[in-house]
């Protein structure tokens, strides 16, 4: 058994990345994902793991199932930053493999191994499966629910996604979507996953506004459907940015928060992705001035292109020998 211990109360980024981790080991073993406040529309559908939700302490919760069940459990995998060091420690005590998703490269003593997703983002347009390549490289880990809708032969229309999350303050999110509204005749349609006071406040800010579009959804195939239509897409340097990428599209990232930064730099070091750090600098307008070569390479773009074949790669061996699965 493999349990999950997810924070699921910041965005849905952490829960993303776990379920697309899951997906790869559900035919090795029974999965079980312990979240606070789980958004169960987001969750829709997916059968190949039992979701423990809670809106109590999910540390005591989940450590009561481990010590009732650790002789069936081999690994756990923890994905947040609020976790405590006592949580590990008790599950390294219990003489259970433990993983970490790792957004600082922070070392951990008490981690078996860890998966960093600022890895995920390098050059190769067709992820190799060797092994030297995975000492390297960390393989992209892609929901499946997006991974099968392909972009192939789709028109694009004259359309700019916005998917910044909550990282970012309101009045600087304002300044953002004012920006490109006076740059372009585009359309603007901003993304958020769920319902909150942040989508609400910004929804009602835009809903007079002709060019924006505020969509309030936690939908998988509706935040698909948006990613591959649009020309452009700007989003926060998370799991987002990730998902956005694998369908080849011209992202402008921004880092809103601090855990983003790995992300962002690699966007800039390994693609040459020129975007904005908000979490370090406040000067918007000197920041956004790359976004209008970013619109330049857009224009002319009528098609979308085929993502990359993710759905070919073979990477169960990998993940096996990774969770110690033999």
């Amino acid at each position: 058994m493999i349990i999950f211990i997810v924070d699921c109360q910041n965005g849905n980024g952490h829960l993303a990345r776990s379920i697309a981790l899951a997906s790869k080991l559900k035919s090795l073993s029974d999965i079980t994902l312990f979240g606070n406040n789980i958004n169960k529309k987001y969750i829709y559908k997916i059968n190949f793991i039992k979701f423990i939700n809670t809106n109590k302490n999910i540390e005591n919760k989940a450590l009561d199932y481990l010590s009732e069940n650790k002789s069936l459990v081999k690994t756990v995998v923890i994905d947040g930053y609020k976790f405590s060091n006592e949580l590990k420690n008790k599950i390294v005590l219990l003489n259970i493999r433990l993983c970490i998703f790792d957004d600082f490269a922070i070392d951990c003593k008490l981690t078996n191994f860890m998966i960093r997703p600022y890895l995920f983002v390098h050059k190769y347009p067709i992820f190799k499966t060797n092994s030297n390549f995975f000492q390297k490289k960390q393989h992209p880990l892609i929901r499946e629910d997006l991974k099968f809708i392909q972009n192939k032969n789709r028109k694009l229309s004259n359309q700019i996604l916005v998917i910044l999350g909550e990282g970012l303050k309101l009045n600087k999110f304002e300044n953002i979507i004012k920006y490109i509204s006076k740059l372009t005749k585009y359309k603007i349609k901003i993304f958020f996953s769920s319902y909150t006071a942040y989508s609400k406040i910004m929804f009602s800010k835009c809903i007079k506004k002709s060019k924006v579009n505020v969509l309030i959804n936690a939908n998988n195939f509706i935040f698909t459907s948006e990613i591959r239509r649009s020309k452009l897409i700007i989003c926060s340097s998370s799991t987002a940015a990730l998902e956005t990428y694998y369908y080849k599209k011209m992202i402008f990232p921004i880092c809103t928060v601090s855990n983003q930064e790995k992300i962002f730099e690699a966007f800039q070091i390994n693609l040459n992705y020129k975007g904005i750090n908000l979490d370090k600098k406040n000067d918007l307008l000197k920041c956004m001035i790359n976004f209008k070569d970013y619109f330049r390479k857009t224009s002319f773009k009528t098609r979308a292109k085929p993502t990359f074949t993710y759905q070919k790669i073979n990477d169960k061996d990998f993940y096996r020998k990774l969770f110690s699965f033999h």
